[in-house]
C-alpha cells in the first residue's frame, strides 16, 4: 500500500518587505529580486515578515518568481514505499528495515515552461457553485496563459480557462475530469457528480472517490445507491465499493428486519438476495434458499429458510430443524427436538413442546419453572436453571423480577422469605409488600406498617409513623408534612435536609422550611435568608431577593456574579453574560470557570459550538489558556482563514 503524505516545507529565505533573498533560489535563476505571487484568497499578513508557518500561510507563499522563472515551494506530495514488517535483531528494530522517505529539495523548484507574466494562484472564483469558499481553499492550483498547475506540477491537457474545482481532489474543464491532477480517461465533465458513500458518476462510468479510480465496465447512467453498503448499475452489484461476481442486479434486493416496539420500523439486516442466491454482507451463502428466507428472532440474530436456521453472522445451525424452528423469547428458541439459547446451544431436560416464556427471567415447561441468567425484561442471552419447588401450574410473572405461585413469592428466581403469595403486591422496582411485611428489594423493612405504607418517589417512602430513604428509616422526619423537592432536597414542617445514597441525613441548620424552594431546572435553592448551591452548600453573601440564574454554571444577584456558587471577583453584574461552555464575559474581561483570562479581548471573543475552543482577535484559547496558532493547526491539511480549528477527515482533504 502506497501512502501519500502532504508535508509543508518552509521557504529557505529571509522575508523583508515581501522580498526573498535571491541567494535562496537556484543559481541559474539569479536575475533579480524574487517576489511572491500573492493569492487573492490570502490576507496581506501572510506575506509579512512574521514567524508564522501555518499550513495555510505556507500555501499562500508557495509560488515565487524572479521575473524570469516561476518557483514552487509549498506542500509537496511524498510517496512512501510499501510498508512491511521490520527486521528484528536482538530484540531491536534494524534501521535498514525501516521505510525510506523521499525528501523534497530544500530550495524552491523551477516550474518548467511557466509564464511569469500571466502566472497567478487560483482563487475561489474557480470553485464549483456548490462549495463554500471559506471552507474550500484553492491554493493548491495555479495557472498561466497556457497551463494549469497543481502543487507545482503541470496538469497535462487541462484547460485553465474552463477550469472548475469540484472538491475532494477533483477538477474539470470543458473536456475532462481530473483526480488530483491526473486525467480520468473517458470521463464526461458535463454529467460528472458526487454521490454518497464514496461514489461519483457521469454518464459513462462510476468512480470510487476514496480509492481515486473509476470502476471499469460500470454504467454511470443506471447507477444507483441502495444503502450505505450496497449499490448497483445495469450490469453489476457492489458491496462497499467492491464488485460482486455473479449477482443479478435486476432482482437484487435487501432483506429487512422488522422491529415492533413503540412503533414499527425496519432496518437492513445484513442479508440480501437475488433470484438465485442469498448473501450476507456481500458474501454468498451456499445452499441457502432465497425464496423461503426470512428474518426471525431478536435483532435479526436468527433467520431461516426451508433448509437451514442461521445464527449470528449467517452461521448455519445445521443441527436445528428449520421446519419446526420457533422463537420463544429473544435468543431462546426451540424445534421439535430441543430448546436452545445463544448460538444454538442445547438446554437439556426441557420439554420443547410445552416450553414457553412467562416474562422477565422466567420460563416454564409442563414439569418445571426455569430462570434465565444475565436476562432483563424480555429475556437475554444466557443459560437457564430449574427453580426448585416452583409450581408450573400456578406460576406467574409479576414485574421487576418478582413472580409468585400458590406457595411462594420469588425475586430474580430466589424465594422471598416469609412473603405471603396471595396478598403480595409490587409497589415499584425496589419496594413490595404483603399483608404483614414491607420489603426493600429482598430485605424486610423493620417496623414498617404494611397497611399505610406508600411510595412517595423513587427513593422516599413512608407509612403512618415514619419516613424511609431506600429502605432506611429517617429518624426525626415527620411523615405527615414530608415534602420531597428536586435535586435531592426534602423538608418537613421543621427542617430542610438531604440524604446520601447510604441513608445518612444532612440537615440544613439555618434553612427555613416554610420559604425554602428549589429553582426550576437546576439545583440552586433559596429561602427567606440564604441562597444554596449543590447539596445544601450556602453561597456566602448572595442576596436571596435578587438572586437569579444565568446558566447552569453562572448566577448573579444585585451586586455579584458567581460561578458554581463561588463569587467571581471584579465581575461587572450589569454587563456580565455567559458565552458558551464555561466561558463568560463582561464589558471589561473574559472568564473561564470564573477565573479572569488575562489579556483576552472581550469585544472580539468568541467560542466554537462545542464550547471547547475559543479565540479573540489576538489569540486562540483552549481550556481558558492561550495557545499558539501552531498548536491548533493540522499540518497535513491546508486551512482557509478562520478554519484553522476544523477537524476534517483525511479522505476529504481541503487541499483539493
Amino acid at each position: 500500500m502506497v501512502t501519500m503524505l502532504a508535508i509543508g516545507v518552509s521557504i529557505a529565505a529571509t522575508i523583508n518587505d515581501s522580498i526573498i533573498d535571491d541567494s535562496a533560489v537556484q543559481e541559474e535563476s539569479v536575475v533579480g529580486k524574487t517576489r511572491y505571487f500573492k493569492a487573492k484568497d490570502c490576507p496581506e499578513e501572510a506575506y509579512e515578515n512574521k514567524d508564522n508557518n501555518t499550513s495555510f500561510y505556507t500555501m499562500c507563499r508557495a509560488y515565487t518568481t524572479d521575473g524570469v522563472f516561476v518557483y514552487y515551494d509549498g506542500m509537496r506530495e511524498i510517496v512512501l514505499p510499501p510498508m512491511s514488517m521490520p527486521t528484528i535483531i536482538n530484540g531491536r528494530v534494524a534501521s535498514s528495515s525501516l521505510p525510506t522517505y523521499t525528501q523534497p529539495k530544500p530550495w524552491p523548484i523551477v516550474i518548467e515552461g511557466a509564464d511569469s507574466e500571466t502566472f497567478e494562484i487560483i482563487s475561489s472564483h474557480y470553485l464549483d457553485s456548490s462549495l463554500d469558499p471559506e471552507q474550500n481553499p484553492t491554493l493548491t492550483y495555479a495557472r498561466d496563459k497556457n497551463f494549469l498547475y497543481r502543487m507545482g506540477e503541470k496538469v497535462v491537457d487541462a484547460d485553465p480557462d474552463t477550469l472548475v474545482i469540484l472538491g475532494r481532489g477533483y477538477i474539470k474543464d470543458k473536456n475532462s475530469v481530473y483526480d488530483r491532477g491526473r486525467k480520468i480517461e473517458g470521463s464526461d465533465p458535463k454529467t460528472f457528480e458526487f454521490l454518497k458513500y464514496g461514489y461519483a458518476r457521469d454518464k459513462n462510468f462510476v468512480y470510487l472517490v476514496w480509492q481515486d479510480k473509476k470502476i471499469e465496465n460500470s454504467d454511470g447512467k443506471s447507477f444507483e445507491i441502495i444503502d450505505e453498503d450496497y449499490a448497483k448499475d445495469s450490469g453489476a452489484v457492489y458491496y462497499k465499493q467492491k464488485k460482486l461476481e455473479g449477482v443479478d442486479p435486476g432482482t437484487f434486493e435487501l432483506v429487512y428486519q422488522t422491529y415492533v416496539g413503540d412503533g414499527t420500523y425496519t432496518s437492513p439486516s445484513g442479508y440480501a438476495k437475488d433470484k438465485n442466491f442469498l448473501y450476507y454482507q456481500g458474501e454468498r451463502i451456499e445452499g441457502a434458499d432465497p425464496d423461503t428466507f426470512e428474518i426471525v428472532g431478536f435483532h435479526g440474530i436468527h433467520a431461516r429458510d426451508k433448509n437451514f436456521v442461521y445464527g449470528y453472522r449467517a452461521k448455519k445451525l445445521s443441527w436445528i430443524d428449520a421446519n419446526t424452528f420457533k422463537i420463544v423469547s429473544d435468543v431462546y428458541f426451540k424445534d421439535k427436538n430441543s430448546v436452545y439459547y445463544g448460538e444454538g446451544k442445547i438446554i437439556d431436560n426441557i420439554d420443547p413442546i410445552t416450553f414457553e416464556y412467562l416474562g422477565g427471567i422466567y420460563f416454564k415447561d409442563r414439569n418445571s419453572v426455569w430462570r434465565s441468567y444475565y436476562a432483563d425484561e424480555g429475556g437475554a442471552i444466557g443459560s437457564v436453571s430449574r427453580i426448585k419447588d416452583a409450581d408450573p401450574g400456578t406460576f406467574q410473572f409479576l414485574e421487576y423480577g418478582y413472580a409468585r405461585d400458590k406457595n411462594f413469592v420469588y425475586y430474580n428466581g430466589d424465594i422471598l422469605l416469609d412473603a405471603i403469595s396471595e396478598s403480595f403486591e409490587v409497589l415499584n422496582q425496589e419496594y413490595s409488600k404483603d399483608k404483614n411485611f414491607v420489603y426493600f428489594v429482598k430485605d424486610k423493612i423493620k417496623d414498617a406498617d404494611s397497611d399505610t405504607f406508600e411510595v412517595v418517589d423513587y427513593t422516599y417512602t413512608k407509612d403512618k409513623n415514619s419516613v424511609y430513604y431506600r429502605g432506611v428509616k429517617l429518624n426525626g422526619v415527620d411523615a405527615i408534612s414530608l415534602s420531597v423537592l428536586s435535586c435531592g432536597y426534602a423538608k418537613d414542617k421543621s427542617k430542610v435536609f438531604t440524604v446520601n445514597y447510604n441513608g445518612a441525613m444532612n440537615i440544613l441548620d439555618a434553612a427555613d422550611p416554610d420559604s425554602f424552594r428549589v429553582f426550576e431546572g437546576n439545583c440552586y435553592a433559596k429561602d427567606k435568608n440564604f441562597v444554596y448551591y449543590y447539596n445544601g452548600m450556602r453561597i456566602e453573601g448572595a442576596d436571596h431577593k435578587t438572586f437569579e440564574i444565568i446558566d447552569a454554571w453562572h448566577t448573579k444577584d444585585l451586586s455579584s456574579v458567581y460561578y458554581m456558587g463561588t463569587r467571581i471577583e471584579g465581575a461587572d453584574v450589569k454587563t456580565f453574560e455567559a458565552v458558551k461552555g464555561d466561558y463568560a464575559k463582561d464589558k471589561n474581561s473574559v472568564y473561564y470557570k470564573g477565573i479572569r483570562i488575562e489579556g483576552a479581548d472581550q469585544g472580539s471573543f468568541e467560542v466554537n459550538n462545542y464550547g471547547t475552543a475559543a479565540k479573540d482577535k489576538n489569540t486562540n484559547y483552549t481550556s481558558g489558556k492561550p495557545v499558539g496558532a501552531e498548536e491548533m493547526v493540522n499540518h497535513d491539511i491546508i486551512f482557509p482563514p478562520g478554519m484553522e480549528n476544523a477537524v476534517l477527515e483525511r479522505l476529504y482533504p481541503l487541499d483539493i
